[in-house]
């Protein structure tokens, strides 16, 4: 019988009505400041995490300053050694220079990286649609207007979330298929950053699931070794406890 999988975070469930007593924070310094800021204002009013709050700061100009900001703060936090405080960049593809550079920068300063390529778009239209090929972020934004009318990316960019959450199961699925795919065209020697996908699902379901996000993501990767990549897009100290949930129990020493 296989292991049991970790249930995705209810989509009926609002965070009670009570004070909270926060022992996290998780800090996204983004790009955006419509649609970016709108998806994190719909999941601090659904996380189920009563134990970790959200702030951010969007318009954070590109990713090399967002990079620096990241960093920055970061470096602040981890001089507080007792602080379990996570720090996310996120940025877009786009036709932003010195992309590849700052992920890596993030990864190094162990900064989260909620990164969409083309376009944060990508994300939310994957509720909607496969996207099986790369696409230019006008493309994606009319696509997406295609499917949810009210969005326009010149009048505010803002998703309608409620509407587009039941079918969080299938965008994260379908997120899932991309990186597959991406990771196949990489061992082919393809550019990772001329393929298309987004890491924004994992901050999405970090917030939804709080402190059941380690088992869920280690479960989630573990079937496919190709994915478990994904763990260096995580911030520290996250990135180690999915590390560890997904490296193999060691066997008890044999008698000598």
């Amino acid at each position: 019988m296989g292991s049991r999988r970790v249930p995705p975070p209810s989509l009926s469930r609002r965070a009670p009505a009570q004070v909270r007593s926060f022992k996290l924070t998780v800090h996204a310094v983004m790009e955006g400041e419509n649609t970016e800021a709108g998806w994190l204002d719909y999941l601090k009013q659904r996380s189920c995490a009563l134990s970790v709050q959200v702030k951010y700061e969007g318009g954070k100009g590109v990713p090399r300053t967002i990079t620096a900001l990241s960093v920055d703060l970061r470096q602040k936090i981890n001089r507080q050694k007792s602080s379990p405080d996570e720090v996310w960049a996120v940025f877009d593809r786009d036709e932003h220079p010195h992309v590849r550079e700052s992920i890596a920068a993030c990864k190094d300063a162990g900064v989260g990286v909620a990164f969409s390529n083309a376009c944060f778009e990508l994300w939310p239209l994957l509720f909607c649609q496969e996207v099986s090929h790369n696409r230019d972020r006008h493309d994606l934004q009319s696509t997406l207007k295609g499917h949810h009318p009210h969005y326009d990316h010149q009048r505010g960019a803002h998703v309608n979330w409620p509407k587009f959450q039941p079918n969080l199961e299938l965008a994260t699925a379908r997120a899932l298929k991309l990186h597959k795919a991406a990771a196949r065209h990489a061992q082919n020697g393809e550019d990772l950053l001329s393929l298309p996908f987004t890491t924004a699902w994992m901050l999405h379901h970090r917030l939804l699931l709080g402190d059941d996000f380690v088992p869920w993501l280690a479960e989630t990767l573990r079937p496919t070794p190709a994915l478990h990549e994904l763990v260096t897009y995580l911030p520290t100290p996250l990135r180690g406890q999915v590390t560890a949930a997904l490296t193999p129990a060691r066997p008890p020493p044999g008698p000598n």
